[in-house]
């Protein structure tokens, strides 16, 4: 999948949330939409980040804005950080083989342990219409 733009379409896609089933891009058509991606539950920048998305529900939910987390971690380390974090919406597992709008938007090279690697950095979407992409940015 090619970088998410302002305005670009994106196809739909399906993942498992915390507190079961599975969550779609289709079912949030017509809403005003935030999706955050983070590289790791449980670590210090992205527990950070987390926080300030639960701090600031009341205000995103009073725009008639739903917001969405997701990582490459697992159902069960989701579980853990939304209850830990009391985060009140739902995070997604992207594990390996499957392909949310994140596949290819925020992978990067990246320094780890001496070792250039490919790994996800944060970004962070809106969608103001159904299915059309209305901002995007990245750290």
């Amino acid at each position: 999948m090619s970088k998410i733009k302002a305005g670009t379409k994106v196809p739909d896609f399906s993942l498992p949330m915390t507190g079961g089933g599975t969550w779609s891009l289709k079912d949030a058509a017509g809403r005003k939409l935030v999706i955050y991606f983070y590289p790791r539950d449980m670590t210090s920048g992205c527990t950070r980040e987390s926080q300030d998305f639960r701090d600031l529900t009341p205000a995103f939910r009073k725009a008639g804005t739903d917001i969405v987390g997701i990582s490459r971690d697992s159902i069960t380390s989701h579980e853990k950080f939304a209850a830990r974090e009391a985060l009140p919406f739902p995070l997604l597992a992207d594990t390996p083989g499957r392909r949310s709008a994140n596949s290819s938007t925020s992978s990067r090279r990246k320094a780890c342990t001496g070792e250039n690697t490919w790994g996800w950095s944060a970004a962070l979407f809106c969608w103001m219409a159904p299915g059309a992409c209305s901002g995007s940015g990245a750290r």
